[in-house]
């Protein structure tokens, strides 16, 4: 593949810490894709930087909701809020070859935002054994 291409992943409540699920992808994806590699998270961006090189970029758009005992409404208000401000940083980033949501099946307005845009977009949904 070219080497000005660029691939995003979105993904809500992981971190890259490692071992995690989202810190596989990436190393995997930074193995077999030469271009640029874009990680949006919604929380604060905790990862190793030695392990990844210059062609990684972390983007943290909104912080957690911290107070899960809230009002609803007000907790419906802010996850509308941060969809909308990723929406806004993908619309941004429209030049990219892939869109991959990772974990991430409650981000409906993030991925109709990339459909509109005729983008690819990559649903990876999780499961258990259990």
């Amino acid at each position: 593949m070219r080497e000005d291409k660029k691939i995003v992943i979105v993904t809500s409540g992981l971190t890259l810490t490692r071992g995690s699920f989202l810190s596989t992808l990436v190393k995997i994806l930074h193995r077999v894709f030469l271009g640029s590699i874009y990680v949006i998270i919604s929380r604060a961006p905790i990862y190793e930087q030695s392990s990844f090189d210059e062609r990684v970029h972390v983007m943290q758009v909104m912080p957690e909701i911290e107070n899960r005992n809230g009002k609803v409404a007000n907790r419906i208000i802010k996850e509308l809020f941060t969809q909308l401000r990723i929406s806004f940083v993908l619309a941004k980033k429209r030049d990219s070859e892939i869109y991959i949501f990772f974990l991430a099946q409650s981000l409906m307005l993030p991925i109709l935002t990339m459909k509109i845009f005729r983008k690819k977009v990559v649903l990876a949904l999780g499961a258990s054994y259990s």
